[in-house]
């Protein structure tokens, strides 16, 4: 079960946009606001939407995203300051089926991170050593943190993620060409980027294609959300906020209603 719930952290690395009426976050500056599809690769299965909004405010950056799966509903929210450095992060978990809710933090305090699981008094916290030379991750926010990335360049990245589960993996993420792709959202012209986990034997894979204009927001993903899962197709249906302006071509308005996903390593995939 741990292993399985790791692998569900990433996708989509932006902001995911509540139901209409609700607001994940505050009143901000500079919002951005996304809808995706995921859809298994190969097989039958139901097709998962997800809504994204990142805002600025200030010196912080918000993330928050809703997802809703068979399973349950899903929402992550996560602060980090503009270089994409996490903050903290929190995650809550609803099974209309089961009846149960599940809740995590994570937050950073210096070269040390921290995880509590559970609500009081029965919560467990639990630390973990963050390596200084590779760059800190958790559910979501590799997509903001890949904003950063030297794009045009052969350089690699080396980022230690950890899951709201409480395991934690390393990766790489690199460039790996440049491509023009199509979604219903519309055509985009896109950095192509590789994230490899590191993980003994299956060494899952996923990747991204991101704009090459700024603010370079997640067009679409394939890959493993774990190494017992389907891979998943995930797609940009629409956007909406400060970033449609700046693209060529037209996009749909972004029709806000509740999204669906349980996913691994988000950016959102």
């Amino acid at each position: 079960m741990k292993a399985n719930m790791l692998f569900i952290i990433i996708l989509c690395l932006f902001c995911f946009y509540p139901a209409a009426g609700d607001k994940i976050c505050a009143k901000s500056e500079l919002a951005e606001k996304y809808r995706y599809e995921a859809t298994p690769i190969g097989e039958d299965g139901q097709k998962e939407t997800i809504d994204l909004e990142i805002i600025r405010n200030g010196l912080i950056l918000r993330y928050g995203m809703k997802t809703v799966s068979p399973a349950g509903l899903e929402e992550i929210e996560i602060e980090m300051d503009p270089a994409g450095r996490i903050v903290s992060a929190s995650r809550r978990f609803s099974s209309d089926q089961k009846g149960t809710t599940a809740s995590e933090k994570i937050w950073r305090e210096r070269e040390k991170a921290y995880l509590k699981k559970g609500m009081e008094p029965e919560a467990t916290v639990r630390s973990f050593d963050l390596p200084p030379e590779k760059s800190f991750a958790v559910d979501g926010s590799l997509l903001i943190l890949l904003r950063g990335f030297p794009f045009g360049s052969d350089g690699a990245w080396p980022i230690y993620m950890v899951d709201f589960s409480g395991l934690s993996v390393t990766a790489t993420l690199r460039q790996t060409g440049f491509e023009t792709v199509t979604v219903p959202a519309g055509t985009f012209d896109c950095y192509k980027m590789e994230l490899k986990v590191e993980i003994p034997i299956f060494r899952p894979r996923i990747i991204y294609w991101v704009t090459q204009k700024k603010p370079h927001f997640l067009v679409k993903s394939i890959g493993r959300r774990g190494p017992f899962t389907s891979s998943y197709e995930t797609s940009l249906l629409s956007m909406n906020g400060n970033i449609s302006a700046i693209h060529k071509q037209p996009v749909k308005a972004l029709m806000m209603r509740k999204p669906q996903n349980n996913t691994y390593w988000r950016v959102q995939s």
